[in-house]
């Protein structure tokens, strides 16, 4: 029963605040999809510099 009340207690607050939790949700939101796209950029340049230095060739 302590846990129920608890979480009944967790979503008033929440429904209370909405605005703080949109805008936290929002900021949560942001900061996933900004580490996505670095690891995106990030990975995609270190292929190119793989594929730039595969058409050098071994130097010998």
């Amino acid at each position: 029963m302590r846990i129920l009340g608890t979480a009944a207690l967790a979503l008033n607050r929440i429904w209370a605040t909405k605005v703080r939790s949109l805008l936290t949700m929002l900021g949560v939101v942001i900061g996933v999809a900004a580490i996505v796209a670095l690891t995106s950029i990030v990975d995609g340049a270190s292929q190119g510099i793989n594929k730039s230095l595969a058409t050098l060739g071994t130097n010998q």
